[in-house]
């Protein structure tokens, strides 16, 4: 085992044996690799990144011993000049942030807004990693923004089509050939391998994957978009029925007093909704979306 300018030796002595396994580590996942020059970044202790090559790298362990640290092996293993197996994971410091984000998002139409939303629940409580949706449901825009890639998989894109959809679009075409009672997922299979024009045939249709560095800010731009556009529904007692409030938002705090020889003082009201005291709620109010910002109460459903 060797490259760059290390003689083979080198790698076997108990140190360097210590760094090849950190560089296997989720946590040395680099941040980009340049295959061209054998180059990569890697996130540094400070706010400046580690600049890499196979011979030299700018993090403090190779600068006091002068010989491969975990960021030069994590790049030979990722430019396949090592066959070591490294695990990938999602490195936070090359994350886009919940602020940058939601200005991605706020750069949207609301049905753009409302796609990703959709994209955002499929992911994050389906597990689905690929997203597909007709180009007439939502603005063109979406694909200008850097939440997402565009993914080529007709599979993936004819689910934005349900079954009797898919029957009727090849009816329309007089294209014949195919069994009715086939599962929307087989038929989309027989569309694929049986329509040779295929996007001549099916309207157009959008498919997407989340972008690597948005991944630690999902969870709370769902949030921000649950905030902005859904509803939650409570009971009014004294109406007898149920009424909508912002999603996400609570019932204000309310406090009895209680002195003697008085009558117990209420403070706070017990129809008024806040959102928490979070970021999300501060961007909200950033962009003037905090629909509970002076407080609300609730409206008929």
């Amino acid at each position: 085992m060797t490259f760059g300018k290390w003689p083979e030796e080198i790698h076997i002595s108990e140190d360097q044996l210590s760094r090849i396994k950190s560089a296997t580590s989720a946590k040395t996942t680099p941040m980009s690799i340049d295959k061209d020059s054998m180059t990569g970044i890697f996130a540094g202790s400070g706010k400046e990144p580690y600049q890499v090559n196979l011979d030299s790298c700018t993090c403090g362990d190779f600068h006091r011993r002068k010989l491969p640290c975990k960021h030069i092996y994590r790049l030979a293993i990722e430019l396949g000049v090592l066959n070591i197996r490294a695990e990938s994971g999602v490195n936070k410091n090359s994350q886009i942030s919940l602020e940058a984000a939601v200005g991605e998002l706020e750069n949207l139409c609301d049905e753009s807004q409302q796609t990703i939303k959709s994209f955002l629940y499929e992911g994050l409580f389906h597990k689905e990693s690929v997203f597909s949706v007709l180009a007439s449901e939502c603005g063109e825009d979406i694909l200008s923004c850097n939440l997402l890639n565009t993914v080529d998989n007709p599979q993936v894109a004819l689910r934005a089509l349900k079954r009797n959809q898919i029957i009727a679009i090849l009816d329309q075409h007089d294209i014949v050939g195919f069994k009715r009672n086939l599962s929307r997922e087989n038929l989309a299979r027989w569309c694929i391998d049986n329509v040779s024009n295929l996007w001549d045939v099916f309207p157009t249709i959008y498919t997407f994957k989340f972008a690597e560095d948005f991944q630690t800010s999902q969870r709370r731009a769902y949030s921000y978009l649950l905030r902005k556009f859904d509803w939650e529904f409570v009971y009014d007692i004294d109406a007898g029925c149920e009424k909508k409030v912002p999603h996400g938002a609570k019932c204000s705090d309310i406090k009895i007093i209680f002195r003697k020889g008085e009558k117990p003082e209420i403070q706070g009201n017990p129809n008024t909704y806040y959102f928490p005291n979070d970021r999300v709620t501060e961007l909200l109010t950033q962009y003037g979306y905090n629909r509970c910002l002076n407080g609300f109460e609730p409206v008929d459903r």
